[in-house]
């Protein structure tokens, strides 16, 4: 009864604060409602938790407005953040390349300084996405995605050396399917171990138990398990 009394109150907040962003972007100045538009679908993509396909659609209807509302206009943080919450909101419902080309856009707005703050939030969700488009089968096509944002980001906020490490590890697990299997491991690892060693005790903790996380599930199945072993012995 508990859980069920939190869900429903955590609903309510949610619909509060939808009902409330939606009134001040109709009666917000016209150069003022892209914010409260960006608001509103910022807030339904988190409530609908890539699962609800009625906010989602809200979402869309409300970020793809946000946009129409600054064309014409270079606004970096708020066109960055409106195409990355907008290719979250598509990734679940649309082509591959739907989501994939407002989650490139948010990577090209952010390396604006203004808008640094997006530039890894955006490249993050743009490589899950492509490595969960190479596993359904088209690794040789969808890797191209990922090379483009394998660069240090906005000068005022260069992605870390741990999360260069990850975003290579994501990349070899997209074109997996298309290398030797000995060669494709021994990358593999050396990018892993990259990125291990370069996250610290308190920063990229995350990505380090990400990186431990997606090389155990490699080193515990075939064809690399036996690969993983040799590797082992070499070490000791």
């Amino acid at each position: 009864k508990a859980a069920a009394f939190d869900d429903a109150e955590r609903a309510d907040r949610f619909a509060q604060a939808e009902r409330a962003f939606a009134e001040a972007a109709d009666e917000a100045a016209a150069g003022a409602k892209a914010e409260y538009l960006i608001d509103r679908g910022r807030l339904l993509v988190r409530w609908a938790d890539g699962a609800d396909a009625d906010r989602l659609d809200r979402a869309e209807a409300a970020l793809t407005a946000a946009l129409t509302e600054m064309a014409g206009t270079f606004r970096p943080p708020l066109q960055a953040e409106a195409r990355y919450w907008l290719g979250r909101a598509v990734a679940a419902r649309r082509p591959f390349a739907d989501a994939a080309g407002h989650l490139r856009e948010a990577v090209t707005l952010s390396l604006q300084p203004s808008a640094a703050r997006w530039h890894l939030p955006a490249v993050d969700a743009l490589s899950r996405l492509t490595v969960e488009e190479a596993g359904r089968g088209r690794p040789v096509e969808v890797v191209a995605e990922l090379a483009p944002f394998l660069r240090a980001g906005p000068p005022n906020r260069p992605l870390s050396p741990a999360w260069k490490a990850l975003i290579d590890v994501r990349r070899l697990e997209a074109v997996r399917a298309t290398v030797q299997p000995t060669d494709w491991f021994r990358a593999y690892s050396a990018a892993v171990d990259a990125g291990v060693s370069a996250a610290g005790p308190s920063q990229d903790r995350a990505v380090r138990a990400e990186l431990l996380a997606r090389r155990a599930v490699v080193c515990s199945a075939p064809p690399h398990r036996d690969d993983a072993r040799a590797e082992a012995d070499a070490r000791k």
